[in-house]
């Protein structure tokens, strides 16, 4: 979680498969200008093994742990859902099946719907 003391918002997001919080840690400095919250989201169910990724579970239960988290926070009126490839998809899942009424935004790139 990297807060800003002034923001009521909070974006999380969904990396891509094969990818990590590297993605997104570059484009942290410059969301802090726009005044904002963000939460790193780094998927447990994503794994190496012999050399290639394996998914060991529902990547959109992540999704739904960080969200029920920030509520048991009681610091952030709103969410911002923005996920990239994997991470878009899993935020579709995750909300189609929970919905949480603070989510204000869904930012979308490039989901995928199957392998």
């Amino acid at each position: 979680l990297i807060k800003h003391s002034y923001s009521d918002t909070c974006i999380v997001y969904a990396h891509g498969l094969g990818s990590n919080k590297i993605e997104v840690l570059s484009l942290v400095n410059a969301l802090k200008v726009v005044i904002i919250t963000f939460v790193l989201s780094i998927f447990q169910a994503v794994a190496e093994a012999r050399g290639s990724l394996q998914l060991m579970g529902t990547i959109e239960d992540d999704i739904n742990a960080i969200l029920t988290w920030l509520d048991a926070s009681r610091l952030y009126s709103r969410y911002i859902l923005w996920g990239r490839s994997m991470g878009g998809a899993s935020i579709i899942l995750s909300q189609s099946r929970n919905l949480n009424k603070k989510v204000q935004c869904i930012v979308l790139d490039s989901p995928f719907s199957s392998f």
